[in-house]
């Protein structure tokens, strides 16, 4: 990604997408290609009048009604009590998703964290924020609606 200008991905000799690295990453057009550039947490949904709906999280959707599948980069996902003011206002204003969950798991890489969350309803997410002292129980995580990206399967 880092030496590309533009990528063309390929599956069982089939294009998947072609874009350029950021657009592949930001907006993948289906689950492979989300999964395969980066890691993602790939939310099956039931969308009614509006709204997206996985059991654990609710989020407003453009799609039409019916069963969807989206994309939520781990590093969309924050600590809502480490979001700091301004992200938190640009956070409402982009539609700002809460939900709680309880870390499963807590892995240090350096300047971030990847968290491992299971919400009540037995969904698994994760999570990459900055660096903290370790973390464990349950705590309430926030997204943007936008960072929600439609794919097909």
């Amino acid at each position: 990604m880092a030496l590309s200008d533009r990528i063309a991905l390929v599956r069982n000799g089939a294009l998947e997408q072609v874009a350029s690295p950021r657009e592949i990453y930001v907006h993948p057009a289906t689950a492979y290609t989300a999964q395969f550039i980066g890691q993602t947490n790939l939310l099956r949904v039931i969308i009614r009048n509006g709204i997206a709906d996985c059991g654990a999280l609710q989020f407003p959707s453009t799609q039409a009604d019916g069963s969807a599948l989206f994309s939520l980069r781990p590093e969309a996902i924050s600590l809502a009590n480490h979001v700091s003011q301004r992200q938190e206002n640009s956070a409402q204003l982009a539609d700002s998703i809460r939900f709680t969950a309880s870390i499963q798991q807590q892995i240090y890489s350096g300047a971030t964290e990847l968290l491992e969350l299971e919400t009540a309803t037995g969904t698994i997410l994760r999570a990459r924020i900055s660096s903290c002292a370790p973390i464990s129980g349950s705590h309430e995580f926030t997204f943007s609606a936008k960072d929600a990206i439609p794919v097909h399967d």
